[in-house]
């Protein structure tokens, strides 16, 4: 609802995963805040817990956020995907293909290639008329 707060939204995000004890360890020993982590990352942590993988991918956040102060990252939030999306880039492939909202970034150039290609074929072809 409108009432909860961002921090009770996380909270309820976070209830009921099985490595929700890692992320409270993870938000409470580093300069991580739950808020950093967005239904983006909680999704990507979903597939690799089902992989068996997320316990792992924390841990590895953890020793990278170790001694790290707030003020070093400027957005927390897009480092930690980051830092979730090259531990396991496969997942991340994965979990991109089966969500169907967004594309893999790496597929642009050559989609906006043909697009452009199929618009100067239209123009020729409009031309000759």
């Amino acid at each position: 609802t409108k009432t909860e707060s961002k921090a009770e939204q996380k909270a309820a995000m976070l209830s009921g995963k099985e490595y929700k004890e890692e992320i409270e360890d993870l938000t409470s020993t580093t300069a991580l805040k739950l808020a950093d982590l967005d239904e983006k990352a909680f999704a990507l942590l979903d597939a690799l817990h089902a992989n068996g993988n997320a316990k792992d991918a924390i841990a590895q956040i953890k020793t990278t956020f170790a001694e790290m102060s707030r003020d070093r990252i400027s957005n927390w939030r897009g480092y930690s995907y980051t830092l979730l999306k090259k531990f396991d880039e496969e997942t991340y492939k994965a979990l991109k293909e089966t969500d169907g909202r967004r594309r893999l970034r790496g597929d642009r150039k050559s989609e906006r290639k043909e697009s452009d290609d199929r618009r100067r074929k239209a123009d020729r072809d409009y031309e000759r008329k």
